[in-house]
């Protein structure tokens, strides 16, 4: 194939890509999905420690919309603002592997492989906050490919102080890529000072950030955030281990509890995702090792990648095998493999990763777009008509984010933690009525459910539920119950 030619295909498979991402927006947003674009929608917590700039920067990107736009959710700004960064993600990677020496076909269908992993598709094409940062770490890797002027070194400190700047969690990438190029001397010292001056960013916005809250906690914890206030921590449990190699597998292919319910209430489709992805990803061939001069290349660099790789995947063993922070996993790992391996020719990588985009769009991104598979969006409708009531919501803290979205932060619906008989007692003193969801069907089989205790289904010798409401979503019949006590 003529370089031209490959060079289109690499930029017209970027671009449909881009347009899935923009196409297959979630319709079943996360917890903090919902937080952070209320947050964007109401002007509220603009500034939050753990991803300081991103709140602040999808209101800005949202205002904007909204200008061409006027109807625009906030939660679609954000989704939109997410895919255009994964589909910049894309093009920053394929020219920076090139930079680092990897051929078309090599750095295609790296870069394919990376834009079909199931993490990134997720986050691509949800509100969170994982994208943009990933977006800054490519670039700052970009720029420190480029030959070796002051100006593309201080781009790429300033693009990986952005990163840590959108999330904290990017610290790992670059500290790696600093000591790694220290150490080695890769660079002379003005050009190391060039790359590391941009860097005290970091530190000088957090203490603006930090001057401007109206709040009397100290600098540490308000840079630590959650960690202090205890909602987040240190995991070295053996279910944190085997979540993080789940995990870790589902950055590349979706696996997950609904997919046995899908296969039930979609069989043809679903066998026939699942048999088209096998064959293709049978096709996989054994890449060829790259010369050793080659290998030579980049050599801090490269280690620098390795490093980040392994202190992320620590890192997130250590947040109960967290998987979004796993997203930038797929992207290290081409970097780091672009210079040992390379593929001779389309159909050493390019069919697999088309078998990765099918099972994942089928299993994962398709779903997550068009089908009710929170369990919630019935729940949140019946609270907001019925708001002098209280709700005993399995999923309250979801439930508080999408109300806080759609009604504002000061809602006032009472949503409540079931914590036994004594206190449905004492709630059931609201002549409104106290509702709730205990019992509906869902999966066992996800990180939340690993990880909460179950809740206890509510007492029948001491409570009877009223069906007064029901639903259907991929997990069968639902039902709102009202509660009341037995006489």
């Amino acid at each position: 194939m003529p370089i031209l030619n490959l060079k289109s295909t690499a930029y017209t498979s970027f671009v449909a890509l881009t347009l899935i991402y923009l196409c297959f927006g979630t319709a079943n947003a996360n917890i903090d999905s919902w937080y952070y674009a209320a947050c964007v929608k109401y002007r509220h917590e603009l500034i939050n420690s753990h991803h300081l700039l991103y709140n602040g920067f999808g209101y800005f990107v949202h205002s904007g919309f909204k200008m061409l736009l006027p109807g625009i959710e906030a939660m679609r700004s954000l989704q939109i603002m997410n895919a255009l960064a994964a589909g910049g993600c894309l093009f920053v990677l394929h020219g920076t592997l090139k930079r680092l020496g990897s051929d078309g076909y090599t750095a295609l269908s790296y870069t394919l492989f990376c834009g079909v992993s199931f993490g990134f598709m997720r986050f691509a094409t949800d509100a969170e906050t994982y994208i943009l940062p990933v977006l800054c770490s490519l670039l700052s890797v970009f720029f420190l490919t480029q030959k070796k002027p002051a100006l593309n070194l201080i781009l790429s400190g300033c693009f990986a102080a952005l990163s840590v700047l959108f999330h904290q969690l990017h610290i790992w990438w670059t500290l790696a890529l600093f000591f790694s190029i220290a150490i080695s001397r890769s660079l002379s010292f003005r050009q190391l000072l060039y790359f590391t001056i941009p860097h005290l960013l970091i530190p000088v916005v957090y203490i603006v950030a930090w001057k401007n809250q109206i709040q009397t906690q100290t600098l540490l914890a308000f840079v630590s955030g959650e960690y202090t206030k205890g909602n987040a921590g240190i995991d070295l449990s053996l279910k944190s281990l085997a979540l993080t190699g789940i995990n870790g597998f589902r950055t590349l292919f979706q696996i997950h509890g609904q997919i046995p319910y899908l296969f039930k209430a979609y069989p043809i489709t679903s066998a026939a995702s699942a048999l088209l992805s096998i064959l293709l990803l049978l096709e996989w061939k054994r890449p060829q090792q790259a010369g050793i001069v080659k290998q030579l290349q980049n050599i801090p660099l490269k280690n620098g990648f390795l490093i980040a790789m392994a202190a992320q995947l620590v890192f997130a063993f250590l947040s109960s095998g967290n998987a979004e922070f796993m997203v930038m996993l797929p992207f290290l790992l081409v970097l780091y493999l672009s210079g040992r391996y390379t593929f001779s020719g389309p159909g050493a990588m390019l069919l697999p990763v088309l078998g990765m985009f099918v099972w994942n769009m089928f299993s994962g991104i398709l779903p997550s777009a068009n089908l009710n598979l929170n369990n919630v969006n019935h729940q949140a409708k019946f609270s907001a008509s019925h708001p002098e009531s209280v709700f005993v919501w399995n999923n309250r803290a979801l439930l508080d984010n999408i109300l806080c979205y759609r009604l504002g932060f000061k809602h006032g619906i009472s949503l409540q933690k079931y914590e036994g008989k004594a206190m449905l007692v004492k709630m059931l003193e609201n002549p409104q009525g106290v509702y709730t969801d205990i019992g509906n069907p869902a999966t066992r089989f996800s990180r939340g459910r690993f990880l909460e205790s179950p809740v206890s289904e509510i007492d029948r010798n001491a409570f009877s539920l009223q069906a007064v409401d029901s639903f259907e979503n991929l997990y069968g019949k639902n039902y709102i119950y009202r509660i009341q006590a037995l006489k």
